[in-house]
């Protein structure tokens, strides 16, 4: 039996295709379970830089959720990181690096499938959207590409 606590009949683990993002995941899901007291840009870069070294090409997406107001003006929508239950403000927006279809947040300790991913960290179907493409987060990162 898996002692995965995340995977369920919906999704199986995935084989991590970057260790180091996986290894980071794990790492810092022990020292974020209790609170998160980093910014979620940080970390999403972290993990970026990690996953160019793997030689995968990430890119960084928000999780955010608007609601209307009675007079049908927008505001943005709180969601709550289910490993929190509740210890913590709601949050607006959240960044996490995703590539190969896979999203990969401290938060849950390991890569998961980007379709399942805002179900298994707050609980809802959230969308996300592109925040930094690839060749934005290279230029952000330093990263230089050398050919020969």
């Amino acid at each position: 039996m898996n002692e995965n606590k995340f995977e369920s009949e919906f999704f199986k683990t995935p084989e991590p295709p970057t260790p180091k993002a996986a290894e980071y995941l794990a790492i810092n899901h022990e020292y974020l379970k209790d609170i998160y007291p980093l910014h979620c840009a940080t970390v999403a870069e972290e993990v970026a830089k990690l996953i160019f070294e793997d030689g995968h090409t990430p890119q960084i997406e928000m999780v955010y959720q608007e609601t209307k107001n009675e007079d049908g003006s927008v505001k943005p929508k709180g969601f709550l990181p289910k490993i929190y239950q509740g210890k913590i403000e709601p949050w607006f927006s959240h960044l996490v690096c995703c590539t190969q279809n896979l999203a990969f947040d401290p938060i849950i300790g390991q890569p998961v499938p980007k379709d399942d991913y805002t179900k298994l960290a707050f609980g809802e179907d959230i969308n996300m959207e592109v925040q930094i493409f690839p060749d934005e987060l290279k230029n952000n990162l330093g990263i230089v590409d050398n050919y020969g």
